[in-house]
């Protein structure tokens, strides 16, 4: 396992380019975004925007991860992995398109089963909203909500919390290799899902050694953006360093998928 961990570094750093289109395509969203709040005053208009969206993200997720694919086959590609882009989005974009859809619909019906078993098991969370709003925006809101619960308050929301951090690790377990295994072997999404799914159950134990690593990453990112709120120069730099381990993580799973799954050739097509 060390080597996998070892390898996805070297391909990362000897392509940073990963990491600068990731930040490049997120602003662009941002400004999407904050645009279409501003624009949007029709039930039509919400929908060509949603529709918009989906495409915008479709076209980049495809672009951007046979990217990822791109550099894991020739870690020294260097910038001209940029010119992936167009192939990537040529090959792979009615699939991401597919893949968000269905991606969609379960989020909703999973949700709403965590909600459900949550609210059986520790009841339905009832805070004052206007705290709630204010622990949401800065540290002291926070502490003022934290300081207003009651003990049984703090301790069903502790249970909510406990949940939502299982459902989400659960998740994340599973659809781990779905977007590898679109583009190393299966384009329609759903077949791609379901044999990604099948590939971690066959054989779990290394699966979940690489989740855990990926869990603790997660954990320092977090830690890093917590710690660096106040100041602004280190929050800056706290968002690079995730950017640049989110960019890890990604080219971790391909990698690893490509070397324990993928049976690839040279051109990164799946050897039947």
């Amino acid at each position: 396992m060390r080597e996998h961990f070892k390898g996805a570094l070297e391909i990362t750093n000897k392509n940073l380019s990963l990491a600068a289109a990731l930040v490049l395509v997120l602003l662009v969203l941002s400004v999407y975004l904050g645009f279409a709040s501003f624009t949007v005053d029709t039930a039509l208009e919400a929908g060509l925007s949603f529709v918009t969206l989906l495409f915008i993200v479709s076209a980049f997720a495809s672009g951007w991860f046979y990217m990822v694919k791109t550099a894991v086959l020739d870690n020294n590609i260097g910038n001209y992995i940029w010119k992936s882009i167009p192939d990537g989005v040529g090959k792979y974009f009615g699939s991401f398109v597919g893949a968000a859809v269905i991606f969609a619909v379960m989020a909703a019906l999973y949700g709403a089963g965590v909600v459900w078993l949550g609210t059986t098991l520790f009841g339905v969370l009832d805070f004052d909203p206007e705290l709630l709003r204010s622990a949401m925006i800065s540290p002291e809101g926070m502490k003022l909500f934290l300081n207003s619960l009651t003990d049984a308050q703090i301790r069903q929301l502790g249970s909510w919390n406990l949940l939502l951090v299982l459902a989400v690790w659960v998740s994340s377990f599973v659809l781990m290799f779905w977007v590898p295994q679109m583009l190393y072997s299966t384009k329609n999404p759903a077949a791609a899902l379901w044999k990604s799914v099948k590939k971690i159950f066959k054989n779990p134990v290394p699966a979940l050694k690489l989740f855990f690593f990926i869990i603790v990453l997660n954990f320092v990112m977090s830690l890093l953006n917590g710690l660096a709120m106040r100041n602004q120069a280190a929050h800056f730099l706290a968002n690079l360093v995730y950017f640049y381990l989110t960019t890890y993580v990604v080219v971790l799973l391909f990698s690893y998928y490509e070397k324990n799954y993928s049976g690839c050739g040279s051109n990164g097509e799946r050897q039947e």
